[in-house]
């Protein structure tokens, strides 16, 4: 486990790098030896609680004890769990949370990658600074220097490993960027519908032309 200091930290070829804090890691650089001890571990706060509702498959689950078979929308589930008198919600213990066990965020982690200078910490966003003549240092977009660290940009995500297991391809899922990766599945999707429709229907009357046309509507490979 490397163990930073408020000055200089850097990775070396073979080190694991982990992008949510672990238990003994040091902490947020930007915080004092003390503030990292002091906001180190998530805290309970005496005599304060929150209301959690219940999701729809909670509450499902919570019917199914009593025999109650439901389905339906979150509102008519409620509803149903009032009529029964199953709770719909919980209160649980107010917490403070602190830095164990949360994302690290760009900034920490392109500082444990030794690309942030500590000098000039303020000019640092996500896009990147303006300089005198208004022109936009990259130097300064986290980024765009995360881009440009090739383990970052040519490891394979989770998402990828776990699909490689399961024997399918993951495709149009960028790293850090979740907003794009649900238009690619929904735009993916809707081709392969559009090429579901234009097949003729004597393929789609039977159980195992059916799938054989699904699987061909869903495939990369043009049949």
């Amino acid at each position: 486990m490397f163990i930073p200091n408020s000055t200089s930290f850097s990775l070396n070829a073979g080190d694991t790098q982990y992008f949510v804090f672990q238990p003994d890691d040091s902490g947020p650089f930007w915080l004092s030896e003390q503030q990292r001890e002091e906001l180190r571990n998530d805290k309970e706060i005496a005599g304060q609680t929150l209301k959690r509702n219940f999701t729809k498959a909670e509450l499902t689950a919570k019917l199914r004890e009593k025999e109650i078979m439901a389905t339906g929308s979150l509102k008519a589930l409620k509803k149903l769990c009032d009529q029964n008198q199953v709770p719909t919600a919980e209160f649980i213990q107010k917490i403070k949370q602190r830095w164990v066990g949360k994302q690290k965020g760009l900034l920490q982690i392109l500082w444990e990658r030794g690309w942030i200078d500590i000098a000039s910490l303020g000019k640092y966003t996500i896009e990147g600074s303006l300089d005198g003549f208004g022109i936009k240092r990259y130097d300064t977009s986290l980024k765009h220097l995360m881009a440009n660290c090739v383990d970052f940009e040519e490891e394979e995500s989770l998402l990828r490993s776990i699909g490689t297991k399961m024997g399918v391809i993951v495709d149009r899922t960028p790293k850090c960027h979740c907003e794009l990766a649900g238009e690619g599945v929904e735009y993916s999707w809707g081709c392969a519908k559009n090429e579901y429709r234009r097949k003729p229907l004597s393929l789609k009357r039977k159980k195992e032309t059916w799938r054989q046309t699904v699987r061909g509507s869903v495939c990369q490979e043009k049949s």
